[in-house]
């Protein structure tokens, strides 16, 4: 069974560089973190705010911070089933 090794961000040169070259792709306001509620309020603030670029987005164009908010909220959604594939391969 292949075991995941923890590493923490202050003990590897390489992974500080690395999560600071990935916050640098996110926009400033993602700088606090969101966490979903007890009653899911934050994932429905997410679920809402994406909506509304989709529909901005086909009815009239987003603005260069909006294009980049929105290709945020592609990249994270990518990643994360990337993530669920590899632990799912992992796992089973």
């Amino acid at each position: 069974m292949t075991w995941i090794k923890t590493i923490s961000v202050e003990d590897d040169e390489k992974v500080r560089r690395a999560v600071e070259a990935q916050r640098d792709l996110y926009p400033a306001e993602y700088s606090i973190p969101i966490h979903p509620t007890a009653d899911a309020q934050a994932s429905q603030i997410v679920a809402s705010r994406l909506a509304d670029l989709l529909d901005k987005n086909r009815e009239e164009g987003l603005t260069p911070g909006e294009s980049t908010e929105l290709d945020v909220y592609e990249l994270v959604q990518h990643s994360m089933i990337r993530l669920k594939t590899r632990a799912r391969q992992t796992l089973f």
